[in-house]
């Protein structure tokens, strides 16, 4: 079923460290009965711990469970099979068709009310062969779109575990932010303290007023506040991942923190480049190429059923009768020719209609390649801006940091109110945030940037981190 298809891209997963046995718990697995709807609802059985994700993983670890149990892995998978199996129905035309039976039969004769009625008993076997012999290549047609769909439906597939691969990558670097950002919550409760705790020495030596400690006091709180909603915010990006690799949520799953702080690799092609493979590299455009080779068939398959058919015909069967001893064997030979002269017009709608689905697929495919050169424009220069933003808010988060030691300095000497001390700290607060949300961004935009290539590796020498 097209495997070669389905194993090159699980050779492009391979860049991702540690992820070797990919294409083995792939391609096998796959190829094994998925566990059963009954099996499925949430029940105990189903949030068992051996089907939860428990204890700390990486990010190649969570994609290659991901690819062995994504539920939407496996639906493309079997949707492969379907198609297999429907292009298999369609070249079943070209062979003969043999059936085989038993028949037994009872007459009864009688022409006159003063004749006997008699009846006559007999069984045997019966043997029947038919060949369709021609039909201007209708079947033909029919089996190039069955082949053409299973071709659209493996592209599908490999499509799949792209985006498989992808949501779990952008669901991994969330929750490595979310960790990131309690971590900056927590600097800035500290920081918020320490101020709080400063103003409440000044009012005991009768150099500050209550407003200042009142105020000092509420801006700790919303401190504790911000870090609490963070932390909630931590959960839900938990209980994403969990779902991006396929699994059910545990508390006790989480991850390796330390990806945001790698350096990432700027990819050495130009955006033409880029442009360029896309239209040729991209799994769901190529399968909806396919689809649309699929409904031109289709459509020719359509406008030839209404041409005449020839076909053989070969019987034979044997009976024997109840009050005779021998077997009489009976033999048949016949070719036939059928054409569907009038139908009321139902032919010629049907080549109408199969001709509008094969225009309608031909100007959607058009539109999701426009679509697809918007994106990996857009993708682009948002990884290339968000490299600038990461160094712009690392520069900050520098000065902030410097900024708010002056101030604190000046607040304990009395040269800066307590306005200038909790506006430095709110402007350290933010550009704490900002540069985690930068550092996320340069991860997000990169697998996004493969994403919407419709690759995870660009064969250059210097590889997309991922």
């Amino acid at each position: 079923m097209c495997r070669k298809k389905t194993i090159s891209i699980i050779s492009s997963l391979l860049c991702l460290n540690g992820c070797h046995s990919i294409q083995k718990e792939v391609s096998v697995d796959a190829r094994t009965p998925w566990v059963s709807a009954r099996s499925m609802t949430l029940n105990n059985d189903f949030l068992s711990p051996r089907k939860t994700l428990v204890g700390k993983y990486s990010l190649a670890e969570l994609i290659e469970i991901g690819l062995k149990f994504n539920p939407q892995t496996k639906h493309a998978w079997w949707h492969a099979k379907e198609a297999f199996a429907n292009q298999g129905r369609a070249e079943a035309s070209f062979f003969p068709h043999l059936d085989v039976s038993a028949n037994v039969n009872r007459e009864q004769v009688g022409e006159k009310a003063s004749q006997p009625t008699q009846r006559i008993d007999n069984w045997g076997p019966a043997v029947t062969l038919t060949y369709k012999v021609f039909q201007f290549g209708t079947d033909a047609a029919a089996a190039k779109s069955a082949a053409h769909l299973l071709y659209a439906a493996n592209y599908a597939f490999n499509r799949q575990l792209q985006t498989t691969v992808f949501e779990i990558q952008r669901a991994f670097y969330n929750f490595s932010s979310a960790y990131a950002k309690i971590e900056a919550r927590e600097s800035c409760l500290q920081d918020a303290t320490l101020s709080f705790e400063a103003v409440s020495q000044r009012k005991e030596n009768g150099l500050a007023r209550i407003q200042d400690v009142l105020l000092a006091k509420a801006d700790k709180l919303q401190a504790e506040y911000e870090l609490q909603a963070a932390k909630a915010d931590l959960e839900s990006c938990r209980a994403t991942l969990a779902t991006a690799v396929g699994v059910p949520i545990a508390a006790d799953f989480s991850i390796e923190t330390d990806y945001l702080n790698t350096e990432t690799q700027k990819p050495v092609r130009d955006i033409e480049d880029l442009m360029q493979g896309v239209l040729s590299k991209r799994a769901d455009l190529l399968a909806n190429e396919e689809t649309l080779e699929a409904k031109k068939w289709s459509q020719k398959a359509t406008h030839r059923s209404s041409l005449p058919s020839l076909s053989l015909r070969a019987q034979t069967n044997a009976l024997k009768y109840k009050h005779n001893s021998h077997w009489q064997r009976n033999y048949g030979l016949s070719a036939g020719i059928q054409w569907n002269v009038f139908s009321g017009f139902d032919s010629q709608y049907s080549e109408l209609a199969s001709y509008t689905q094969w225009k309608e697929q031909k100007y959607t495919l058009r539109q999701q390649k426009l679509e697809a050169l918007r994106q990996t424009w857009a993708a682009f220069h948002a990884f290339q801006s968000s490299l600038q933003l990461s160094e712009a808010s690392k520069a900050l988060e520098e000065a902030a940091q410097e900024a708010l030691n002056a101030i604190r300095t000046g607040y304990n000497t009395g040269i800066n109110s307590l306005l200038d001390l909790l506006s430095a700290q709110k402007s350290l607060a933010n550009a704490r945030l900002n540069s985690i949300q930068a550092k996320t961004n340069i991860k997000l935009n990169l697998v996004q940037l493969a994403y919407i290539t419709g690759q995870l590796d660009l064969k250059i020498p210097t590889q997309f981190d991922l």
